[in-house]
């Protein structure tokens, strides 16, 4: 299959004006870029139609991962443009097109932990979320916006300062009643009764 270049963007679009493609065509064009991000960019570019068509590729996976900046570790300015965006009346409904939420929350400061938690209060169909170090406010928002969506759910490390945000997690986990698959590498509990701690037990989600 050939796709159209830069040059053949003003003469894709006029044809597609002149509804010479059925719309089952332009979507396996479409189709056949999904794991192209670069080119979905560019085919947004085509036409009104082409945008409509690529939003459910393009915004498909939310990915905000640390970048370095120097020596430190910041998170990526993807949050902030994502939540401008489900913030804009115009834009708000591009959420729905989110399945798949994979973000790292060990460097956010407050401003970065609320633009997280208002994403994840506006993907109502996100079926899939992985997290590095979540907050316990993850989990509650997770818990009451997402708990008959999610199928899956990875967690890299989790770690509990108190029994709190322990509980609140352990509450997300139960309410999850569609979850298929369940991972997560690590989890410690550190408070003042380390005793207590010890004797905790994290009841998993049934199947």
């Amino acid at each position: 299959m050939i796709y159209p270049t830069a040059t053949q963007t003003s003469d894709l679009s006029s044809l597609l004006d002149d509804r010479q493609f059925p719309d089952g065509i332009c979507e396996l064009v479409i189709s056949g870029l999904s794991d192209d991000f670069d080119s979905l960019k560019n085919a947004a570019l085509v036409c009104k139609d082409f945008a409509a068509m690529t939003r459910p590729h393009i915004f498909h996976t939310l990915t905000v991962r640390n970048r370095m900046l120097g020596s430190s570790f910041l998170p990526s300015p993807l949050l902030f443009r994502i939540h401008a965006l489900l913030r804009d009346p115009k834009t708000v409904h591009f959420g729905k097109f989110v399945k798949t939420v994979d973000f790292d929350s060990s460097q956010f400061v407050d401003e970065h932990v609320s633009a997280m938690l208002f994403i994840l209060q506006n993907v109502p169909t996100v079926s899939e979320i992985r997290m590095d170090l979540p907050r316990p406010e993850f989990s509650q928002a997770i818990g009451m916006n997402l708990a008959d969506k999610l199928n899956e759910l990875w967690i890299q490390s989790v770690y509990f300062t108190q029994p709190g945000s322990f509980q609140s997690f352990q509450r997300m986990l139960l309410s999850l009643t569609r979850l298929k698959f369940f991972a997560f590498t690590s989890w410690s509990l550190t408070s003042s009764d380390p005793i207590q701690d010890m004797n905790r037990a994290l009841i998993l989600p049934p199947h």
